[in-house]
């Protein structure tokens, strides 16, 4: 568990500091990396004291201890990157054209002080790279994607300004990482097919039986007890059993465990739960142009609430189909083999937990509905909860992507505002790209005087709107700025001359 909450906090860590680089001038070297050396020597120190006082605890206080060290060292980390500007000057230091590679070695200070968390700790495994590639490696496959706009500007400003091309490239992207995860989880974990005999037919008989393709059934090397389904597509499909498992259950328990798994496909849990994060995920989109300043309160509040909102529903509906698919389960062995087979598996000294962040109920609970004298009724009662949360749950796409469509089309109506926005988004483009290249190049040249010929259009339009005055002299600064830049002297002048003409005629008006 440490091991992915490192992972996961390391790549949100990233994307912090990547959302708050800068194309302003850098501070020196030496400063940055000083702030850096405060990460390790943080961990190191945290570590010891946790260790300190865990000496006489369980090992599972240590892995609590170590989830906060965990915590602290990632926090501490973006704020000395945020300070120091760590991001931007692996920016520059890494060739542009290269993708992924500053984010590797922005990560490297991270990685070596999360590497300083583990000793000192008694009865931790050994470190595995595997359970860390499991979201490192679909991190830096998307970012590398998102890199090579180096070479398509063009493409990159119609998939930023299009909100419709945005989101259809954004689910081409997710659509091609699920299809590909059962693939790469086999690359990621120790795995080896289940050979044939009677346990591979019992199960087989099961999934045809429950109407489930799986492409192979495997088993995960690990002495973990557990199981899981993977893949979308049935050609993809791989249910999991692990060595733990096998060691632990017989035959007839296995059979069990599948039935469990096989019962998640069979009540499509998994599409139901990605049609619950794209709902959440199209209201962002319909929410982000309307939510002013990319640092302000407001988009930072309504990303936060949306956040919790979303963690929460997903947790709360993975505990629903945990129980359906254990009444799956009993539909196709038997009630008591799945009792049994939990209460082999789960620990019996855990206490029952209402925890709402917990995607799976505790065995107790399992086990209270599996055990109850009218499972029949339970079943039922299950079942049509089930169907009304499906029902929500595909009613809250459809409203989502209606409130997409509708912000989209109120945008699309204003066309001074889509002019501005486009003009900024090139002149930012242009800065990052000029800041990685440190100088103005061919495509660097075309941008601002694209935007160049956006802001003055966007500035004639408004001459006669009073209450845009501000705007518009925001706008004539900003042209002043492109002109320089692009070496146009005379023209940097003459709108001087008429930001001057404009702010007196606004004074006039006032008095």
């Amino acid at each position: 568990m440490p091991r992915i909450l490192s992972t996961a906090l390391g790549l949100i860590a990233l994307a912090l500091i990547e959302g708050a680089s800068s194309t302003e001038p850098l501070p020196t070297v030496a400063s940055t990396l000083t702030l850096l050396t405060f990460v390790p020597f943080s961990a190191f120190s945290l570590t010891w004291l946790a260790a300190r006082r865990s000496r006489a605890s369980s090992v599972g206080a240590e892995e609590r201890s170590r989830r906060i060290v965990v915590v602290a060292t990632v926090i501490v980390f973006v704020t000395a990157s945020w300070q120091g500007r760590w991001w931007d000057l692996c920016l520059t230091w890494c060739p542009p054209e290269i993708p992924v590679i500053h984010r590797v070695l922005c990560a490297i200070p991270l990685v070596v002080s999360l590497a300083m968390t583990r000793p000192w700790l008694r009865d931790l495994a050994p470190f595995s790279w595997r359970p860390v590639a499991i979201l490192g490696v679909p991190y830096l496959v998307a970012t590398g994607l998102i890199d090579l706009s180096w070479y398509t500007p063009d493409l990159e400003e119609a998939v930023a300004l299009d909100p419709f091309l945005a989101l259809t490239a954004l689910f081409l992207m997710l659509a091609s990482m699920l299809i590909a995860a059962p693939r790469l989880l086999g690359w990621l974990w120790k795995f080896r097919s289940l050979e044939q005999g009677p346990l591979r037919d019992q199960l087989e008989v099961l999934a045809s039986t429950a109407a489930v393709r799986v492409a192979d059934i495997r088993i995960w090397l690990t002495d973990m007890p557990n199981a899981c389904v993977v893949g979308l597509l049935p050609s993809h499909r791989f249910v999991y059993l692990t060595q733990g498992l096998i060691d632990r259950l017989d035959n007839s328990e296995l059979l069990a465990v599948h039935a469990h798994e096989l019962g998640h496909v069979r009540r499509g849990h998994l599409w139901v739960l990605l049609t619950w994060l794209t709902s959440w995920l199209l209201l962002l989109l319909a929410l982000d142009p309307w939510l002013g300043d990319a640092t302000g309160l407001l988009r930072i509040a309504t990303y936060a609430a949306m956040g919790l909102i979303g963690t929460l529903g997903f947790a709360a509906l993975s505990r629903q189909f945990e129980h359906e698919a254990d009444l799956c389960a009993a539909m196709w062995t038997a009630p008591e083999l799945i009792v049994d087979t939990l209460r082999k598996v789960s620990d019996p000294t855990a206490a029952a937990s209402n925890n709402l962040w917990k995607r799976h109920p505790g065995s107790n609970q399992r086990i209270a509905l599996l055990t109850r004298d009218d499972l029949e009724g339970a079943s039922e009662e299950y079942l049509a909860r089930s169907r009304r949360l499906r029902s929500v749950v595909f009613m809250l796409a459809i409203v989502m992507g209606g409130s997409f469509a509708l912000s989209t089309a109120s945008l699309s109506r204003r066309q001074l505002d889509r002019q501005i926005g486009r003009a900024d988004f090139l002149v930012s483009s242009a800065d990052r790209r000029i800041f990685r290249r440190g100088e103005i190049g061919p495509s660097e040249d075309t941008m601002l005087r694209r935007a160049v010929k956006l802001y003055e259009h966007a500035q004639v339009e408004l001459i006669p709107v009073i209450e845009e005055r501000s705007t518009r002299q925001a706008i004539l600064g900003q042209l002043v700025v492109l002109y320089e830049a692009l070496g146009d002297e005379p023209q940097a002048q003459a709108t001087r001359a008429l930001m001057h003409d404009d702010s007196e005629f606004a004074e006039d008006g006032e008095r």
